[in-house]
């Protein structure tokens, strides 16, 4: 309570009232009537339900950074069944592990309110360990920042927290940890691309053309690929993610055009294939290169490496798509 009070001063209008409530080991009736009573005073919109918790305590920094990353997932999907089965899970007891979350009735009863209130919009801000501060990395305790707000969850904010939720997910644990999806437009089947800028600069940029699992995977799988298998960029380092900024693109179907001058630089993205060879440009390419003849020579030639007027040739098939790109 302290701790929260000082960062209620700080965000919140003077004048503010608070009401207090401690919880512990909590029963199936205690649970059930507090929900209750939380979700009845929520429906105002001047209220807000702040739940504070630490995650695990006290093993190692590594240890702490994998089990607080599935911790938070089961709590972004929102199912208190399968938090409540995490948090009592294998991991306790292991490695340094004494408790993944000690207010975990807290979460439970937050997950239930959020539940009950229809709060589907849900957002990933921040995950740290006292060894990020600190520097002591033998003993952490864990700390999140999360937010539940009404509404359905908007599939762009969506897509862009998925993307660096995993991506600093990855940068900290070194697993990919794919989460589900809230957004009925993400769990379409498509290709996706992640770009990451750092000052304004290109950082990496990663996708598929075709979607072989829904656009929610996609985009997760990669954002990590961006940051670590892009080959003409090192591998991004945890110390760098503050400073990236995140733009996804969701790819329709590819179309097969049979004029080359049906092209929109701007609008389309294009994909240049001859048998094993292809290349591909997104439609933001055409801002760049303006020139449709200059546009497809380099593709032709840097990405799919053809001669640089193989789209003049009509073994060359010649597909276009479209984007819907949004960033950060």
């Amino acid at each position: 309570l302290e701790m929260q009070l000082i960062f209620l001063q700080k965000v919140l209008k003077n004048g503010f009232k608070i009401v207090p409530i401690l919880l512990s080991q909590v029963g199936k009736e205690l649970h059930k009537e507090v929900v209750e009573s939380l979700s009845q005073e929520l429906k105002d919109d001047d209220k807000l339900l702040v739940i504070s918790t630490d995650l695990s305590h006290y093993p190692p920094y590594r240890v702490a950074n994998n089990v607080d990353i599935l911790t938070i997932r089961k709590i972004l999907d929102g199912d208190v069944l399968e938090f409540a089965d995490w948090i009592r899970g294998e991991a306790l007891g292991i490695d340094g592990v004494e408790t993944l979350a000690c207010g975990r009735d807290a979460v439970s009863i937050g997950l239930d309110v959020a539940k009950k209130l229809r709060l589907e919009d849900v957002r990933y801000y921040k995950y740290a360990s006292s060894g990020d501060i600190s520097g002591e990395k033998q003993r952490v305790v864990g700390y999140v920042s999360l937010g539940f707000y009404g509404g359905k969850q908007d599939y762009k904010i969506e897509a862009l927290q998925l993307a660096r939720q995993s991506l600093e997910f990855y940068l900290r644990t070194k697993k990919k940890v794919i989460r589900r999806c809230k957004s009925d437009r993400l769990m379409l089947q498509g290709g996706a691309f992640v770009t990451l800028n750092k000052d304004h600069q290109l950082r990496g940029c990663i996708g598929e053309i075709i979607g072989h699992s829904s656009y929610c995977t996609s985009i997760q799988e990669n954002a990590v690929n961006a940051a670590v298998s892009d080959p003409r960029f090192y591998p991004l380092s945890l110390g760098e993610i503050n400073d990236i900024e995140i733009e996804v693109s969701l790819l329709s179907p590819l179309k097969k055009i049979d004029d080359w001058k049906k092209i929109k630089l701007g609008r389309d993205g294009v994909v240049i294939r001859r048998g094993l060879r292809s290349g591909v440009f997104l439609p933001q390419v055409g801002n760049d290169i303006p020139d449709l003849k200059r546009f497809l020579e380099v593709l032709c030639l840097e990405k799919a490496g053809l001669e640089k007027d193989c789209y003049k040739n009509s073994s060359t098939d010649i597909y276009v798509f479209t984007v819907d790109v949004f960033k950060e």
